[in-house]
This record gives structure tokens, C-alpha cells and sequence, in this order.
């Protein structure tokens, strides 16, 4: 049998038959990944294994204290705290949160804004052995109260105020949780997946490997404590003798103020989504290795951080493969990163040959271990492994891609329903609102085709409101944008971030904004539509 790997799509593939080769009753049925490929897409590929020892944050973090205790640790606001002083402090917190109750299996709500007690306190519950959820409170009280309602937390901490003098640790295992996430379905109903802290830590060490991020590094916290990114702002740093620089709030509104604070405080690491750099480069930030993920990184942009930066990275992850699962140099979503598998597979969880599109799996030490308080989407979501060991699972992204020659990974494109039948990805209406608002987009952008009726006016509706919520930062999810319920004013969208959203969306769209009118007048996902031509 012989597969054109040259074409794109799997039903435009050549198939032929030799006289000995036997027929089978249904062409989906055939296995039409040759030998060689499936050494690379199961092997070769897939060689991620390293032998990081069986270790927590709390561990990690208190190694490093004894080792610089006197280092500046963390920056906020002219304050700073070396990490004797940091682990004083989260002990202390630890302590008064034993007193009030709290242990191994508990969770704690921490409601802090970004800064350094917001440190304080999320290193506070892991000493307490318990796992925290994290909750901005700049986002509406009713998603924070839908949260605490589906979460049950034992405690919400407001503040990381101590009174007690003597320290506390409680010593946690990797299978113990480190916390909860809490991300939108498609409803815009809560969704909290719990991430253990075997889960974080392989992360760590496997982005500090990646990056040689050291003692010498600074990083720069920018992300909503909310988001499972700000993990790697606040933590990295702290297990490899680094720096934590805290932006305050709203910092993004005033690109110029921040790169200054970069360039003050020597930031040499900044992670960002690429909406977000789209508003950070007029300010001039310079001089630091760029991390970007989270949507699609459009061919444009790419150009222009590499320009700018030594180093750009681009990152590929799902809130339920701990943060990021790929990174890469390049315009792909590279390669998977330590004791992480990629598996790219059809509706059958079959493998699809090398060149083809299928369904972007993510397996290895990353995979959490599922919903809060939802058994049947986690069921539904995270499958054994059918290539793997007994016990080995995959978490099913919805992204659809493909392998290149050469072992890196391309992203296409979200696959509304999540399927992939005989190897080709079938974009279903999307009734439910899920657009494009999906952690894992990633990789570099795609132009949509346009096309005339109604059909076009429903997509750019659903795609529009997916580019939305993700410019609002995950507040709202894109079903809540179909609905009306929030005008791109009431999500604090000023005038630059509404331009960079139009930059987003021409872009990806090959489609032109009438910017002739005030910016002021562009309110909703209609708007937007009817300004398209």
C-alpha cells in the first residue's frame, strides 16, 4: 500500500493496492501509517523522558532558600523580600492557617490582587499542605461567586496578614493537589480542573531546562492570578534563585510605564499572550526573551517580536496539561516538552500518518487529573492511552494539527466539537459558543476565507466572540459575548486595546475594519461584524 503524504487532506490521499494485498470490507479501517512513520510518531518524536526527582514547590522552594537566603526574592512596588524573608513569612501564614483548620485535601480561595502578599499566601496553603484557587478580584463578583459556589473552598483568604511567630510546613507528595484552575465551558459555566503537585513541578523543571532560566533571571508576574500562567511567573524564578517583579494592577493600560519598569528592575523574562504583546510593544519593551501563547501568534506579530527580541518562544498549552505542553523557535508549536507525548489521532484514537491533520492529544506528567466535581466531562475529556502504558492517559485539546518531516508540530485550528473522523477534522456549527476562545490556540495565525451569506455572518459572529473573550483577559467566555451580556466598554477595553483587537481580527480574518468612524462605536460582536467588508 502507498500513502501521497504530499496532500493535505486524508480523503485526497492516493491509496493503491499491490495484487497480494488483502481488501479490507471498509477503507476506515485500514491502518495507513507506515512503519517508519509510526517508530517516529510513537518513539523518536516522542523521546521526552527525564528523571526529575519525585519533588513539590514546597520542596523546591525551601532548597533554594537555603541556598541564597539572603537573594532578593521577590520586587512589588519598591518593596522587596529575599527568601529568608519570603519563607518567613509564608510559614507564618501557614502557620495561622493550621490554627483556623485547614490540612492536607483542603482548598483555599485566595482573593488577593497581584502582588507580593498574593505570593505570600499561595506558598502559605501549600505549606499548609492544602490547595489553593485562585480568584482575581478585579473580575466580576458573578463569576467569583459562581466559582466559590462550584469549588466549595474550606476558607477565602483576603489578605496575608500573620500574627503568629512560629512557622509551619507541612510536607506534601506529588500526588497531593497544588491547586485549582478554574476556566469556562462553552455555556460560560465554570469549570475547575485541579492540578496536582507532581503535575507543577515537571513543569518547572522542565521550562527551567528549556529556557536556562537562573539566578541571574528576573521575571516579570503580568498575568491575572486567575490564569494557571501566572504559575510559572511566580514559581520559576523562585526555584532557581531568580527574581520575581510584580506589575500592578492595570499595568498593560500603560505599556510605556511597564517597559520602563522592565528596563529598571532588568527583567530578562516576559510571558504574555499575543493580544497582550500587541499592547506592550508601542511602549518599547526591549531587551528580554518573550514568551508567547494562549491564541494564535499571527504571522505579522511573530515578525515583530522577533525583530524586537533576542529570543522569542512559542508556547502551546491547555489549563488541563499544567500551562504549556510544546514550545518551539520557530513558527510551529515545536516539539513537547520533558515527559510530555503528543499523539495526533483520528476519532478512533488512531494514529494519523505524518502530513496529516488529527486531533492534538497531550499525554505524560502534565495531564491533571481531571474536572472538579465533573467525573463525566473528565471521563470524556481525558482517555487512556491506547499507544502508552497500562494506566497512561491523554487529555483530548479539540485542536486539530499535524506532524511536519521533521518532528514539529503545526497547528491548524480548533475543532469546535472536538472530533476528528477517519483523520480529517469536521468543523460543526458551533451552536454552543465556543469559537476560538481555547487555551490551547497557539502557533501562528491562519486566514480565514471569506465567504458571502448568512453562513459567514454566523462564523465571524462565533469567531469574533471567541477573539473577544480572550481580549477581556477569560473573564467572560464567547457564549456570554453571543448573548449581549457584556459591551467591550463594560470589559474595560480601552481605545488601544480595542485596536489591537481589530489588528487581531483583520489579520486572521484577510478581511478589513472600517476604522472611519469612533472607536467608541464598536461595543459588541454585530458591530464589529457590520464594520467588515
Amino acid at each position: 500500500m502507498r500513502v501521497d503524504r504530499n496532500l493535505t487532506l486524508p480523503e485526497q490521499a492516493e491509496i493503491t493496492f499491490g495484487e497480494g494485498d488483502r481488501r479490507a470490507d471498509a477503507v476506515g479501517e485500514l491502518d495507513v501509517v507506515p512503519d517508519a512513520d509510526r517508530e517516529k510518531l510513537l518513539v523518536t518524536w516522542n523521546d521526552t523522558g527525564v528523571a526529575y526527582p519525585p519533588v513539590t514547590l514546597p520542596e523546591l522552594f525551601a532548597a533554594q532558600v537555603r541556598t541564597t537566603p539572603h537573594a532578593v526574592a521577590v520586587w512589588c512596588d519598591d518593596r522587596t523580600l529575599t527568601y529568608a524573608e519570603l519563607d518567613m513569612a509564608a510559614g507564618r501564614l501557614a502557620g495561622r492557617l493550621r490554627r483556623l483548620g485547614i490540612g492536607p485535601g483542603d482548598l483555599v480561595a485566595v482573593r488577593i490582587p497581584r502582588s507580593d502578599d498574593l505570593l505570600v499566601a499561595l506558598l502559605a496553603v501549600q505549606r499548609a499542605g492544602a490547595a489553593y484557587l485562585p480568584l482575581d478580584p478585579g473580575h466580576p463578583a458573578e463569576r467569583l461567586d459562581l466559582i466559590l459556589a462550584d469549588a466549595q473552598p474550606k476558607l477565602v483568604l483576603t489578605d496575608a496578614r500573620a500574627d503568629d511567630h512560629e512557622g509551619y510546613l507541612r510536607l506534601t507528595s506529588p500526588d497531593d493537589l497544588a491547586y485549582v484552575v478554574y476556566t469556562s465551558d462553552s455555556t460560560g459555566r465554570p469549570q475547575g480542573v485541579e492540578i496536582t503537585h507532581g503535575n507543577l513541578a515537571n513543569l518547572l523543571l522542565a521550562m527551567r531546562d528549556l529556557l536556562g532560566s537562573g539566578p541571574d533571571d528576573r521575571w516579570l508576574a503580568l498575568a491575572s492570578p486567575a490564569f494557571d500562567s501566572s504559575a510559572l511567573e511566580f514559581y520559576l524564578p523562585l526555584i532557581t534563585g531568580g527574581r520575581v517583579v510584580v506589575a500592578g494592577a492595570g499595568a498593560v493600560r500603560n505599556p510605556k510605564a511597564l517597559a520602563d519598569l522592565a528596563k529598571t528592575q532588568g527583567v530578562t523574562f516576559v510571558q504574555a499572550r499575543p493580544s497582550v504583546w500587541r499592547l506592550l510593544l508601542p511602549g518599547g519593551i526591549s531587551g528580554v526573551t518573550a514568551l508567547t501563547g494562549g491564541e494564535a501568534l499571527p504571522a505579522s506579530l511573530a515578525a515583530e517580536l522577533r525583530q524586537r527580541f533576542g529570543r522569542v518562544v512559542n508556547v502551546y498549552g491547555s489549563t488541563e496539561t499544567t500551562i504549556w505542553s510544546t514550545f518551539s523557535d520557530d513558527d510551529s508549536i515545536g516539539r513537547p516538552i520533558a515527559n510530555t507525548t503528543i499523539r495526533l489521532l483520528d476519532d478512533r484514537l488512531r494514529l494519523v500518518p505524518v502530513g496529516t491533520p488529527g486531533e492534538l492529544c497531550v499525554g505524560g506528567a502534565g495531564v491533571a487529573p481531571g474536572y472538579r466535581w465533573r467525573p463525566e466531562l473528565t471521563a470524556e475529556r481525558f482517555v487512556n492511552d491506547p499507544f502508552g502504558a497500562p494506566g497512561d492517559r491523554l487529555y483530548r485539546t479539540g485542536d486539530l494539527a499535524r506532524y511536519r518531516d521533521d518532528g514539529t508540530i503545526e497547528f491548524l485550528e480548533r475543532l469546535v466539537a472536538g472530533a476528528v473522523e477517519g483523520g480529517v477534522g469536521v468543523e460543526r456549527t458551533d451552536e454552543d459558543g465556543l469559537g476560538t476562545a481555547h487555551r490551547g490556540r497557539a502557533g501562528t495565525g491562519r486566514r480565514e476565507t471569506a465567504r458571502s451569506g448568512d453562513g459567514m455572518t454566523e462564523e465571524l459572529r462565533v469567531r469574533l466572540a471567541g477573539m473577544i473573550a480572550d481580549a477581556s483577559g477569560g473573564v467572560i467566555s464567547p457564549g456570554e459575548v453571543l448573548a449581549g451580556r457584556h459591551t467591550l466598554s463594560a470589559l474595560g477595553l480601552t481605545s488601544l486595546a480595542r485596536i489591537s483587537l481589530i489588528d487581531t481580527i483583520e489579520d486572521v480574518f484577510g478581511l478589513e475594519i472600517d476604522l472611519s468612524g469612533d472607536l467608541s462605536s464598536f461595543e459588541d460582536v454585530d458591530t464589529l461584524v457590520a464594520a467588515l467588508k
